[in-house]
């Protein structure tokens, strides 16, 4: 975000200053009144990609605890000490990568306060589950001020449910297909079943839904476009920075000739399983050399270790037309 004179509202300097010393130098204000939610004369505040993104995660970190304590369920302080480290982690993102006009960042740092304070209480002595309260508020509060295309519908909780349905149901059918006739039944599986379950789940989404690789076996399906390759390098580097490969995904609104789009990566990282088919070439049997040979005379996605990114499931949806 732009970086303004000193003058932000002191309560919201003094969250900021107690989580995250970055967020303290560039969320500043000159303006006196910036703890004040207000619309843009009468319209939302425009946003752009890293604040859609980071406001998708931070709704998505606080979904699953938020339903267990409505359902009544008790949340161990470990798990609150995660979800406050991932709000204050994705705040960061928005600080350092948000390029708003200095009256919406104003009105961002309202909800920022809110979220930041939500995280204090997560992992105070005791922590308070309470906390979850502030950053659902704050979550609840950003769309009645800020547009942000594709919000009402779900955000990334429609694409990510979609592809861990992929990846469920072709788990399951490589699994059948091992057990019964080892990986050579594995290759017509990723043939003939994966682009049969992505059509299926994009004619009843309205979400194209398709897989990408870092090295592609089918070049009429696998290639990544220029979106893609950036997500799956950012991928990547999520990866070896230590983040959990189930975390590890992007959702992104796009804004282009056709309208806004709504673009979800997942991340596929190669489980032992895997091996079989894209681990080293001198580890597989003639008869499945022969296999992918024929199904695949381009392929290039073999010499995978385990635990390494292989690819992501990739779900786009058209939001709006020009």
């Amino acid at each position: 975000m732009p970086h303004k004179k000193p003058g932000f509202v002191l309560a919201a300097m003094f969250l900021i200053a107690s989580f995250s010393s970055f967020a303290q130098d560039e969320h500043e204000h000159e303006d006196a009144d910036a703890g004040v939610l207000v619309l843009d004369h009468g319209a939302k505040w425009a946003t752009d990609a890293p604040l859609r993104s980071g406001m998708e995660q931070i709704r998505r970190l606080i979904a699953a605890p938020q339903a267990a304590v409505a359902a009544g369920a008790p949340l161990a302080p470990a798990e609150l000490q995660l979800v406050a480290e991932g709000v204050r982690q994705q705040v960061d993102g928005l600080i350092r990568n948000c390029k708003l006009e200095p009256e919406a960042d104003a009105v961002l740092h309202v909800l920022i306060a809110s979220m930041l304070q939500g995280a204090a209480e997560l992992e105070g002595t005791p922590p308070l589950a309470t906390g979850l309260q502030l950053v659902r508020q704050a979550i609840d509060q950003y769309p009645q001020y800020f547009s942000h295309a594709g919000w009402e519908a779900g955000g990334i909780a429609e694409p990510a449910a979609l592809a861990a349905r992929f990846q469920q149901e072709l788990s399951a059918k490589l699994q059948a297909a091992m057990q019964s006739g080892g990986p050579v039944n594995a290759i017509a599986v990723c043939r003939d079943e994966a682009p049969a379950i992505a059509s299926r789940l994009s004619r009843q989404s309205g979400w194209q839904v398709k897989r990408v690789g870092t090295r592609v076996r089918n070049p009429l399906s696998g290639v990544p476009d220029d979106w893609e390759q950036r997500e799956l390098a950012q991928f990547q580097q999520r990866l070896r920075g230590g983040e959990a490969p189930n975390q590890i995904d992007r959702l992104e609104i796009i804004d282009d000739a056709q309208g806004q789009t709504a673009r979800y990566m997942k991340a596929i990282v190669t489980a032992p399983p895997c091996l079989a088919c894209h681990g080293a070439r001198d580890a597989q049997s003639p008869a499945l050399r022969e296999a992918l040979e024929r199904d695949y005379p381009h392929d290039a996605a073999t010499g995978y270790a385990a635990g390494e990114l292989r690819g992501a499931f990739s779900l786009q949806h058209q939001l709006t037309k020009p």
